[in-house]
């Protein structure tokens, strides 16, 4: 195990230890946050802690952290369902709205968010389960 020491701390204690392998090629701008509730069920319990790397592309299918514009303390957590556009358009309003489109599990629902109500969508690069 390696010691991650956590810079944006979101509900952790400052650190915490992530499975030998997992930074490996990483941004350093990691950071970890703990899921709460259980729209990710089966697959993702409640108090997994999620390793973010903000640097990485979110891929269809990747999990990710979003971040909204009007909420400071914690990301949501959804599974991306459409390609992103390019980060310009996060937090801008044009004429059109570009939208974010994900997907929670439990129960199953597609959420769509306009890009200009983001600050930033986030990969999630590991899952550490709750003990």
């Amino acid at each position: 195990m390696d010691n991650f020491s956590v810079q944006n701390d979101y509900s952790l204690d400052g650190h915490v230890e992530v499975p030998s392998g997992v930074l490996n090629g990483a941004g350093a701008e990691c950071y970890a946050v703990r899921t709460f509730g259980d729209c990710l069920l089966p697959e993702v319990l409640p108090g997994t802690t999620a390793i973010c790397d903000p640097v990485a592309e979110p891929q269809v299918g990747d999990y990710v952290a979003i971040w909204p514009t009007d909420v400071k303390l914690c990301p949501l957590i959804k599974r991306l369902v459409l390609a992103l556009p390019d980060k310009e358009w996060f937090g801008k309003s044009t004429g059109g709205e570009w939208l974010l489109v994900c997907e929670q599990l439990n129960p199953p629902k597609r959420i769509s968010i306009g890009l200009s109500k983001l600050k930033a969508v986030h990969k999630i690069i590991h899952f550490i389960a709750p003990e």
